[in-house]
Protein backbone atom coordinates (compact mmCIF):
# COMPACT_ATOMS: atom_id res chain seq x y z
CA UNK A 1 0.00 0.00 0.00
CA UNK A 2 1.23 3.08 -0.85
CA UNK A 3 1.12 6.59 0.64
CA UNK A 4 -1.02 9.46 -1.45
CA UNK A 5 0.30 12.47 -0.37
CA UNK A 6 -1.84 15.31 -1.49
CA UNK A 7 -3.40 19.03 -1.28
CA UNK A 8 -6.48 20.42 -2.73
CA UNK A 9 -7.21 23.97 -3.69
CA UNK A 10 -10.30 26.27 -5.09
CA UNK A 11 -9.24 27.94 -8.30
CA UNK A 12 -9.91 30.88 -10.39
CA UNK A 13 -11.77 28.90 -13.40
CA UNK A 14 -11.66 32.69 -15.67
CA UNK A 15 -7.77 32.82 -14.53
CA UNK A 16 -7.06 29.12 -14.96
CA UNK A 17 -8.71 29.64 -18.56
CA UNK A 18 -6.75 32.60 -19.52
CA UNK A 19 -3.44 30.93 -18.35
CA UNK A 20 -4.25 27.69 -19.63
CA UNK A 21 -4.33 29.50 -23.65
CA UNK A 22 -1.36 31.57 -23.01
CA UNK A 23 0.71 28.06 -22.49
CA UNK A 24 2.35 26.12 -24.45
CA UNK A 25 1.25 22.24 -24.95
CA UNK A 26 2.64 20.93 -21.12
CA UNK A 27 -0.70 20.04 -20.44
CA UNK A 28 -3.18 17.08 -21.22
CA UNK A 29 -7.18 16.59 -20.94
CA UNK A 30 -9.31 13.76 -19.94
CA UNK A 31 -12.74 13.29 -19.63
CA UNK A 32 -13.20 10.76 -16.59
CA UNK A 33 -16.27 9.25 -14.97
CA UNK A 34 -15.57 7.81 -11.22
CA UNK A 35 -18.59 5.34 -10.05
CA UNK A 36 -18.13 5.36 -6.00
CA UNK A 37 -18.79 1.32 -4.30
CA UNK A 38 -18.10 2.09 -1.04
CA UNK A 39 -18.24 5.21 0.90
CA UNK A 40 -15.28 4.03 4.17
CA UNK A 41 -13.30 2.78 2.84
CA UNK A 42 -13.39 4.86 -0.25
CA UNK A 43 -13.56 2.23 -3.06
CA UNK A 44 -14.44 3.30 -6.00
CA UNK A 45 -13.82 2.53 -10.49
CA UNK A 46 -12.61 5.27 -12.40
CA UNK A 47 -13.14 5.52 -16.10
CA UNK A 48 -10.37 7.70 -18.19
CA UNK A 49 -10.09 6.68 -21.90
CA UNK A 50 -12.27 3.29 -22.15
CA UNK A 51 -9.63 1.65 -19.33
CA UNK A 52 -10.95 1.16 -15.80
CA UNK A 53 -8.74 1.38 -12.69
CA UNK A 54 -9.90 0.16 -9.11
CA UNK A 55 -9.18 2.35 -5.84
CA UNK A 56 -8.84 1.53 -2.77
CA UNK A 57 -8.34 4.61 -0.47
CA UNK A 58 -8.20 4.12 3.22
CA UNK A 59 -7.77 7.80 5.74
CA UNK A 60 -4.89 8.25 8.16
CA UNK A 61 -4.33 10.45 11.22
CA UNK A 62 -4.31 13.50 9.09
CA UNK A 63 -6.09 14.67 5.67
CA UNK A 64 -3.33 15.43 3.56
CA UNK A 65 -2.06 11.47 3.64
CA UNK A 66 -4.40 8.85 2.57
CA UNK A 67 -3.61 4.54 2.11
CA UNK A 68 -3.97 3.68 -1.59
CA UNK A 69 -3.85 0.91 -3.78
CA UNK A 70 -4.61 1.06 -7.20
CA UNK A 71 -4.65 -0.97 -10.10
CA UNK A 72 -6.44 -1.94 -13.67
CA UNK A 73 -9.20 -3.92 -14.31
CA UNK A 74 -10.65 -5.62 -17.45
CA UNK A 75 -13.57 -3.86 -18.98
CA UNK A 76 -15.54 -7.11 -18.00
CA UNK A 77 -14.90 -6.91 -14.40
CA UNK A 78 -15.89 -3.35 -14.46
CA UNK A 79 -19.13 -3.73 -16.42
CA UNK A 80 -19.86 -6.46 -13.68
CA UNK A 81 -19.15 -3.58 -11.03
CA UNK A 82 -20.41 -0.14 -12.52
CA UNK A 83 -23.88 -1.49 -11.79
CA UNK A 84 -23.22 -1.73 -7.99
CA UNK A 85 -22.05 1.77 -7.98
CA UNK A 86 -24.03 4.40 -5.64
CA UNK A 87 -22.38 7.59 -6.73
CA UNK A 88 -21.18 8.63 -9.62
CA UNK A 89 -18.58 11.74 -10.37
CA UNK A 90 -18.11 13.06 -14.12
CA UNK A 91 -15.61 15.45 -14.58
CA UNK A 92 -12.86 16.84 -16.82
CA UNK A 93 -9.28 16.88 -15.70
CA UNK A 94 -6.87 18.73 -17.02
CA UNK A 95 -3.08 18.19 -16.36
CA UNK A 96 -0.47 21.29 -16.33
CA UNK A 97 3.07 21.81 -15.52
CA UNK A 98 3.93 24.75 -13.36
CA UNK A 99 6.68 25.58 -12.08
CA UNK A 100 8.57 22.05 -12.59
CA UNK A 101 5.39 20.47 -11.08
CA UNK A 102 2.53 18.21 -12.57
CA UNK A 103 -1.32 19.51 -11.59
CA UNK A 104 -4.55 18.05 -11.74
CA UNK A 105 -7.31 20.40 -12.22
CA UNK A 106 -11.15 19.52 -12.15
CA UNK A 107 -13.88 21.23 -13.46
CA UNK A 108 -16.89 18.58 -11.94
CA UNK A 109 -20.27 20.07 -13.27
CA UNK A 110 -22.98 20.87 -10.76
CA UNK A 111 -26.97 22.23 -11.94
CA UNK A 112 -26.19 24.89 -9.73
CA UNK A 113 -22.10 26.02 -10.38
CA UNK A 114 -19.32 24.24 -11.61
CA UNK A 115 -16.50 23.55 -9.45
CA UNK A 116 -13.17 23.41 -9.61
CA UNK A 117 -10.19 22.04 -7.91
CA UNK A 118 -6.64 21.87 -8.49
CA UNK A 119 -4.21 18.65 -6.78
CA UNK A 120 -0.73 18.61 -6.45
CA UNK A 121 0.66 15.20 -5.10
CA UNK A 122 3.69 15.60 -2.77
CA UNK A 123 6.58 13.21 -1.42
CA UNK A 124 6.11 14.60 2.01
CA UNK A 125 3.56 16.45 4.05
CA UNK A 126 5.85 19.47 4.63
CA UNK A 127 7.03 19.36 0.92
CA UNK A 128 7.12 23.16 -0.02
CA UNK A 129 6.10 24.22 -3.57
CA UNK A 130 5.45 26.75 -5.41
CA UNK A 131 1.76 28.16 -6.24
CA UNK A 132 0.16 28.92 -9.51
CA UNK A 133 -1.48 32.48 -9.56
CA UNK A 134 -4.80 31.11 -10.56
CA UNK A 135 -5.11 29.21 -7.08
CA UNK A 136 -7.60 30.30 -4.08
CA UNK A 137 -7.95 29.40 -0.63
CA UNK A 138 -6.76 25.51 -0.01
CA UNK A 139 -9.61 22.96 0.67
CA UNK A 140 -7.33 20.06 1.70
CA UNK A 141 -9.61 17.91 4.74
CA UNK A 142 -13.01 19.70 3.64
CA UNK A 143 -15.70 16.83 3.32
CA UNK A 144 -17.09 18.84 1.08
CA UNK A 145 -14.81 19.11 -1.30
CA UNK A 146 -13.72 15.44 -1.30
CA UNK A 147 -14.80 13.73 -5.14
CA UNK A 148 -17.17 11.27 -2.72
CA UNK A 149 -19.30 14.50 -1.53
CA UNK A 150 -19.11 16.06 -5.25
CA UNK A 151 -20.51 13.04 -6.72
CA UNK A 152 -24.21 12.48 -7.22
CA UNK A 153 -26.25 9.57 -5.83
CA UNK A 154 -27.22 6.66 -8.99
CA UNK A 155 -29.62 5.58 -6.48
Amino acid sequence: MADEIERKFKIDPARFLRWLMATPPMQRKHDIVQYYLVEDPQIRIREVDGEYRMCFKYPTSTPVVRDEIEFEISSQAAGELIPRATRVLVKERYRVRWSDRWWEVDCISREETDVWVAEIELKATDELFNQPPWLREEVTGQPEYSSFALATSMK
